[in-house]
């Protein structure tokens, strides 16, 4: 005979519930879904159900990253963007170098071969970006953690703007990078927090309008890069991907719309699941087999 099933049941906090549906004109019941979620005040259950999104706080370094990159697009600098190669870092690196050749730069992307470069920055590549001699380097989903190659980049070209955004643990000595956006950085109730580098892209210019670059097309990418990073999809993330699948859905671009054909998916129906285990692996496939560019 087949065991028993053990249920765990989240406790009842009728009382909370209660207090949270008054707040926000919702049935008892769903303040306790949102209560079995983790969402522990009226602000975040005003976010978790409706589409809008009121808190965005700078990041640090936020407005020395924008300032120094504001003057390159000023400038239509030549620009070096340098991205991992998997979803996260494919995301990121579309959505970058879309934007800035949309502000008007010219721009180079190196999406690095995990088996002649290896993970982030090196030494090889290194050479060949000083050799080009581009107004600034810029990485993404990589770079917290190449604090020797960033020395030496800057030994051999420097007049190079380095600037880095990632997600990944920041180590005890960050790299003398011109500067560093990367959530770990900030508080941990920072509602940055626990976004992956392609959401990150379009949260710094999203709360930089100063520097008129609408990252709003590029939601897609967003979602793609949170879910196939696997990261929680909670707050902030997940808005981003409810705002992603929307996008997807009633407007797919074309690559989109072929991966989704090769996955056998319906973009007009596409889900998280969908992302998870179709979109997201046949962005990481290339990165994983040899050369993702």
């Amino acid at each position: 005979m087949s065991s028993p099933s053990i249920w765990q049941v989240f406790p009842d906090q009728t009382k909370l519930a209660s207090k949270i549906a008054d707040a926000i004109k919702c049935s008892s019941l769903v303040g306790q879904l949102l209560l079995n979620r983790n969402v522990s005040s009226i602000n975040e259950a005003h976010h978790f159900l409706n589409d809008d999104w009121t808190d965005w706080p700078e990041l640090p370094n936020q407005a020395k990253f924008m300032g120094l990159l504001k003057k390159l697009v000023s400038n239509k600098s030549p620009i070096c963007v340098y991205g991992d190669y998997d979803a996260d870092g494919v995301t990121s690196t579309a959505m970058m170098v879309d934007l800035l050749r949309a502000a008007g730069c010219v721009v180079d992307y190196i999406s690095p071969h995990r088996f002649n470069d290896g993970y982030g920055l090196n030494m090889n590549r290194i050479n060949e970006i000083a050799t080009k001699k581009y107004a600034a380097l810029i990485t993404l989903d990589c770079g917290i953690s190449n604090a020797k190659e960033i020395d030496a980049l800057k030994a051999h070209a420097p007049d190079t703007i380095i600037l880095i955004i990632d997600h990944h643990k920041c180590p005890k000595i960050l790299p003398k990078a011109d500067a560093i956006i990367n959530p770990q950085l900030a508080d941990s109730n920072h509602p940055a927090f626990h976004l992956c580098s392609a959401a990150l892209v379009d949260y710094i210019f999203r709360t930089s309008p100063e520097l008129n670059i609408d990252p709003s097309s590029h939601l897609d990418l967003a979602a793609i890069g949170l879910i196939a990073d696997v990261m929680p999809l909670t707050k902030l993330n997940r808005w981003y991907v409810k705002k992603g699948l929307e996008a997807i859905q009633s407007s797919p671009r074309p690559t989109i719309l072929e991966l989704c054909i090769s996955a056998r998916i319906n973009p007009k129906e596409i889900s998280t699941h969908d992302i998870g285990f179709g979109i997201g692996p046949r962005l990481n496939a290339p990165g994983r087999l040899g050369d993702p560019k």
